[in-house]
């Protein structure tokens, strides 16, 4: 056997990711030792593995989308361990080497951004910083419990319709300084501390809870606001929220990412954001297995955010919903605990859809719609887009009662301009103007 340590990820390596990309060893030889699936560090971590002698092309798949391969012959007179290097295109700084992880960014970094500066604004006392090109501010709206209609939808949908910046959206101060910026890129942050962050069980007892946004205007004319986060935790401390800004003026569509500085679900979040979840599978069952994601939506008072991502990334792979599963009546807690986080009414309507019979019909989800609605935008693109499957397939359903239908056309009529104007490729929502998507 010969052992082999592979590195992977951006060349900047500021940090370590155990899961942090997909490798397939390729035999290209009789004798080899195939493997397909498996999931290797990111980062400054290396991953050891033993295999026989042989000609082998190792491939990885990053979250950023790129795929980097290279051939290896292996020859079992090696006395020490051969080292395996697959690293991604340099990130363009090294404080931007989480964001090359998550996102090919040397291919943007190439182009040249026109030279403007905005105008000079007394920023920093109110939570915003200006750079070439960008005013980039936070803004946070309180989410009113005892509000049971969809005017929690409001300013959100006032924004994309007529990309102003609604009264109910007020500046929140950004908790970090600006990470980096140049002229190609800006990094800002988050970071609710103990001291300053709601903690996350306090919708438990109170009831309004703030939900952050942050707004990005670019001189182009064109605005984008994009859900945060906060609060997100890593093994009980508090993970930085991070957005990363990029001024090329060539680029269309959104311009801003968003990435939560959580190094066991950070670059799964990215991986499981694609749509087409058959392409992230060999990277999904081995996580699975393990049982991975239950105990990231059993220990969701600690983090609710990442526990609704789990329940996403389970209701998706559960091969038989017929069978009861220990944490079916987990995603039921993350609905009844967390009010103020609309993706457990989402998440509850699938599942209940998922076990759906003809005695009990369909009162049971369309409860968890009507709750979604009042509740507010959820924070993952997933969950926007399967609740308005839900109340789309409600509308047409045959024998719907009339009163259902017209709610469920009211729902789906505000719904469908978010649909048009959120971004695709993130997995948290984000959305831009219509106004500008329109030129």
């Amino acid at each position: 056997m010969v052992s082999i340590e592979i590195s992977t990820g951006p060349r900047f390596s500021t940090f370590s990711v155990e899961h942090g990309a997909v490798l397939d060893i390729i035999p290209l030889a009789p004798g080899g030792t195939g493997s397909r699936g498996l999931l290797v560090a990111s980062g400054n971590a290396t991953t050891a593995r033993q295999i026989e002698p042989g000609r082998y092309l190792f491939q990885v798949d990053l979250p950023s989308g790129e795929s980097l391969t290279k051939e290896v012959l292996l020859t079992d007179d090696q006395s020490q361990p051969v080292k395996i290097e697959l690293f991604s295109k340099q990130s363009p700084h090294e404080w931007l080497s989480w964001q090359q992880l998550n996102a090919d960014l040397t291919q943007a970094a190439t182009r040249q951004p026109v030279r403007t500066m905005l105008a000079d604004y007394d920023l920093p006392a109110r939570g915003q910083a200006v750079i070439e090109g960008i005013n980039q501010a936070t803004v946070e709206v309180t989410v009113d419990l005892d509000r049971r209609n969809i005017d929690a939808f409001a300013p959100v949908t006032q924004f994309i319709r007529t990309g102003a910046v609604p009264g109910e959206l007020q500046d929140a101060a950004i908790d970090q300084e600006v990470v980096g910026w140049d002229e190609q890129f800006g990094l800002y942050g988050w970071f609710r501390d103990s001291a300053t962050a709601p903690e996350c069980e306090v919708p438990l007892f109170a009831r309004k809870f703030k939900r952050y946004y942050a707004l990005v205007e670019h001189e182009t004319g064109l605005r984008e606001l994009i859900c945060l986060p906060i609060p997100w935790t890593q093994e009980h401390h508090q993970c930085g929220i991070q957005l990363l800004v990029s001024r090329h003026p060539g680029l269309r569509g959104p311009r801003a990412r968003v990435t939560v500085q959580d190094t066991a679900l950070g670059a799964m979040l990215t991986f499981l954001s694609r749509d087409s979840m058959p392409s992230a599978q060999a990277f999904v069952d081995p996580i699975l297995n393990g049982d991975r994601w239950e105990e990231v939506l059993y220990f969701k008072k600690s983090n609710p955010l990442a526990a609704a991502g789990a329940g996403y990334i389970l209701l998706q792979n559960d091969p038989d919903p017929s069978s009861p599963k220990k944490w079916y009546e987990w995603i039921e807690n993350l609905y009844n605990f967390f009010p103020w986080c609309p993706d457990g009414a989402v998440l509850l309507a699938l599942l209940r859809m998922a076990h759906r019979t003809e005695d009990d019909g369909s009162a049971g989800v369309i409860e968890c719609v009507d709750q979604a609605m009042s509740r507010g935008v959820p924070f993952y693109r997933l969950g926007l887009r399967q609740l308005y499957e839900l109340i789309a397939m409600f509308r047409e359903a045959e024998g719907m009662p009339d009163d259902i239908r017209e709610r469920m056309g009211s729902y789906q009529q505000l719904l469908v301009p978010l649909m048009q104007a959120v971004n695709p490729t993130e997995p948290f929502v984000s959305f831009r103007t219509l106004a500008y998507r329109k030129h």
